[in-house]
């Protein structure tokens, strides 16, 4: 298994908002708190792709525990359809500036946008957050829809 990483600068305070409109009929809200319904959908998100590991919901777990750093709540995102999780973006703090934990959607919802949206909304806010000048993720060389939507993002391979 070959993990690229990925990495772009953290825009100034002020920049332009790169976010449009939530996709139709999406709620998005911070994401603040791990519930059983974010755990199900980054199951059944990594079921079957090429960085499943069968540990996802404790991969989250542990993301909300800080074991990847303290967790950028107000960076952090989840989306919402009739009041279910149906994907997120989440952000750690690093000394260097900050970690894309995780971005995944519930694959009944992929396709329409939601994933890039909601680490585009992530990444608007960080300026004001952290001090740091980099974010940097991590993503499975063969997860290509993935990476497609972080290069849209401006992230660039190291």
């Amino acid at each position: 298994m070959t993990i690229l990483k990925m990495t772009r600068d953290v825009e100034a305070p002020g920049s332009p908002s790169r976010t449009s409109a939530s996709p139709s009929g999406f709620e998005i809200r911070p994401c603040t708190a791990p519930t059983q319904g974010l755990f199900d959908c980054i199951t059944r998100a990594y079921r079957g792709q090429p960085d499943e590991d069968g540990d996802e919901a404790l991969s989250l777990r542990k993301y909300f525990d800080g074991e990847y750093g303290a967790p950028l709540s107000t960076c952090s995102f989840a989306a919402y359809n009739e009041g279910v999780e149906i994907g997120a973006s989440v952000l750690s703090a690093k000394p260097y500036g900050a970690l894309v934990a995780f971005v995944f959607v519930d694959p009944t919802h992929w396709g329409q946008g939601l994933g890039a949206h909601l680490l585009a909304r992530s990444l608007e806010v960080l300026p004001g957050v952290t001090c740091g000048d980099t974010v940097e993720l991590f993503v499975h060389a063969d997860a290509t829809q993935a990476r497609a939507i972080y290069e849209s993002l401006e992230f660039s391979y190291v």
